[in-house]
């Protein structure tokens, strides 16, 4: 699809056929700049196709998710379930299935929703004392970064665009990636936000809206990088612009993501190639 960008003021063009879509982008152009309601300037974003990098350098606000965004860890919290299962004495496979079912929770809702339906027979503070025991040792000690996305981050704070992070994990374990990457801690600092800390889960967007707040920044002129569909949904929810990241097969709804997000990368070495072709 194609969406004509001015100051403010935005059309889409898509689903139209080549030489009639150019007309109407002619026209929309002409009609626009004869009444006023815009600058000459227009950018020409094809948003399925990834032109990703003049959509970001156009937005004056960042927000990250962290799982599976900016974080190889997807796969740890797959193998966590398992342990804890493991701790209680259980041999339980857990299927993706689950997993979907509770991505874009809190962490407390997701322990509950575990504890629920396999009948644990604990509560949720007990189950949470366990999986934040666990987990912080692997946030502190063990977690990896996606190559690139530290190069991004450093490419936004040279600009003074300002930057946080959207989470469904603890405010804990944010704490404990800082203190694992001292870099992240100096340039986010406290602009971030968990879904804990609003009672609210993806895809609902106040985890979303609460970071923009943080930021001073306005929703609209934000753009948010996100791995799964409750995320992106969130994002969308909260009137920002969305941009899906690879992560494995992205819980089986990458076809999903990349039909409702504003564009899709492969990696973050991928963004910052755009960003070095866009100036």
């Amino acid at each position: 699809m194609l969406r004509l960008v001015y100051t403010g003021h935005t059309a889409d063009v898509g689903h139209v056929c080549g030489r009639f879509r150019c007309a109407i982008c002619c026209f929309y152009m002409y009609m626009c700049f004869l009444f006023g309601v815009c600058t000459p300037a227009i950018m020409v974003i094809n948003e399925k196709s990834g032109h990703v990098g003049t959509l970001v350098q156009s937005m004056k606000g960042v927000i990250f998710d962290i799982d599976g965004t900016i974080a190889d860890s997807m796969s740890f919290w797959k193998k966590l379930d398992y342990r804890f299962m493991q701790h209680l004495g259980r041999d339980v496979v857990i299927s993706d299935d689950f997993h979907e079912k509770c991505c874009g929770m809190s962490l407390p809702q997701s322990v509950s929703c575990l504890i629920e339906d396999f009948d644990l027979g604990i509560s949720v503070d007990a189950g949470m004392d366990i999986i934040t025991e666990m987990a912080t040792d692997f946030y502190r000690n063990q977690i990896e970064l996606k190559e690139g996305v530290l190069d991004f981050m450093h490419h936004l704070k040279t600009r003074s665009i300002p930057f946080g992070f959207s989470t469904a994990t603890s405010p804990a374990f944010v704490r404990a990636l800082m203190s694992r990457f001292p870099a992240i801690g100096l340039m986010v600092g406290d602009t971030f936000t968990t879904t804990c800390m609003v009672n609210a889960g993806k895809p609902a967007p106040d985890v979303f809206l609460r970071t923009a707040e943080l930021m001073a920044v306005a929703p609209s002129d934000i753009v948010v990088f996100e791995d799964a569909l409750h995320g992106v949904q969130g994002a969308l929810n909260a009137g920002m612009s969305v941009v899906g990241i690879k992560d494995g097969d992205n819980l089986g709804r990458r076809p999903e993501i990349e039909a409702v997000a504003h564009g899709f990368i492969e990696s973050w070495g991928e963004l910052m190639e755009m960003l070095e072709g866009t100036g």
